[in-house]
């Protein structure tokens, strides 16, 4: 969802105040809607809530309403779902400027079908569904922004469920790692292997069979 100057925007928000990420956020939304005025950029910002949650905390439970949706501005979250056997299967990762909600259940002011629990401490903005509306009745590119990049997460989840699929697990790993070095450091074993979708020892093996160790 962000680009690199919205990320370097956001770099040093752990240490800022809440007004003062309110602030940079209003950047950020007259970088990427430029056709709007000053005053038009504020009324869209005026409905976003800043959120801080410690490691370890669900943002989103499965089974409950999604009434907001969100980008995480600093942390490291993931989405996970409970298997018919009772272990809790990871779906995805996400990290710094990607966004965070199930868009149809929130939509529909429904009930998600998957928790978020966050891995590091972090910091999420998030907007409710009233809000949500108003922006997309009143600004078509706030619409139009949103959808793009749906559709990019789309096609991310299309590509690791075709992985899953067509290639083993020792390919699946070697593509995350190569694919997402960065965000492969920040993970642990148990979360990744769940998310590959295999067991953590046979992670410890094709890490230890290509010679991959943990710092």
């Amino acid at each position: 969802m962000f680009d690199d100057y919205s990320l370097a925007l956001f770099a040093d928000c752990t240490r800022l105040t809440d007004s003062q990420i309110i602030h940079k956020w209003i950047q950020h939304w007259a970088y990427t809607m430029p056709e709007l005025s000053e005053e038009q950029v504020k009324d869209v910002v005026r409905g976003f809530q800043i959120q801080r949650l410690p490691a370890r905390s669900y943002w989103q439970v499965a089974g409950q309403v999604q009434d907001h949706i969100g980008v995480i501005l600093a942390g490291l979250c993931k989405l996970e779902y409970q298997s018919d056997q009772g272990s809790v299967v990871n779906v995805h990762f996400m990290q710094e400027g990607d966004g965070i909600g199930e868009y149809h259940a929130f939509l529909g002011d429904e009930v998600c079908r998957y928790s978020l629990q966050t891995i590091e401490p972090s910091i999420i903005i998030a907007i409710s569904l009233a809000h949500y509306e108003y922006c997309c009745q009143r600004y078509p590119i706030f619409y139009r922004y949103i959808g793009q990049n749906l559709t990019q997460v789309l096609a991310q989840n299309i590509a690791r469920i075709d992985s899953l699929l067509i290639t083993d697990g020792q390919t699946r790993y070697v593509r995350f790692i190569e694919t997402n070095p960065k965000l492969a450091a920040r993970i642990s074993v148990s979360d990744l292997s769940s998310y590959l979708g295999m067991s953590r020892q046979m992670l410890t093996r094709i890490r230890k069979k290509l010679g991959h160790r943990r710092a």
